[in-house]
C-alpha cells in the first residue's frame, strides 16, 4: 500500500491533542482528517516526510478547524456584547474554519521556503557578441 488513500492521523491521535472532542464530532473529525491528509499530499512530497510530522500537522490543522462550531457566524472576526454593567468580546482566529498551514507546519512538510533557480543564457557553439 502506498498510503495515498489513508489519513495521516486517526481519531485517537487527534483526541490525544484535542481531548475535548465529543462522540458527536467523531464523524466530522474523521472526514476532516481525510481531507487534510489529501491536502497535504497535494502540497508536498509526503513520502519523504516523517510519519510523525505528518500526523502532527494533520492533527494541528484539524484542531483549528474543529474549534469552529455551528454557532460561529460565518465571516465573523469579532463579536461584542454588552448588558450593563457587563461587556465582553471575542475575536475568532479562524472564523470560517479554513484549512491552512502555519509557518511551522510548512517547515515540517518541507514547503513554503525560498527557492533559487539558475538559468544559463549562453548559447553553446555559437558566436558570442
Amino acid at each position: 500500500m502506498d498510503g495515498a488513500d489513508r489519513s495521516f492521523a486517526s481519531i485517537d491521535d487527534l483526541k490525544a491533542l484535542y481531548p475535548s472532542i465529543t462522540d458527536e464530532e467523531r464523524e466530522r473529525a474523521d472526514k476532516l482528517l481525510a481531507l487534510i491528509s489529501s491536502t497535504i499530499r497535494q502540497q508536498c512530497d509526503w513520502q519523504h516526510v516523517e510519519p510523525d510530522a505528518l500526523k502532527l500537522v494533520c492533527c494541528q490543522v484539524a484542531s483549528r478547524v474543529m474549534q469552529v462550531g455551528a454557532q460561529t457566524p460565518i465571516g465573523a472576526k469579532t463579536e461584542y456584547w454588552q448588558a450593563a454593567p457587563f461587556a465582553g468580546s471575542i475575536s475568532y482566529a479562524n472564523p470560517t474554519g479554513d484549512i491552512y498551514f502555519t509557518k511551522f507546519e510548512k517547515s515540517l512538510l518541507g514547503i513554503g521556503g525560498a527557492r533559487v533557480y539558475v538559468v544559463n543564457q549562453s548559447i553553446e557553439g555559437g558566436n558570442h557578441v
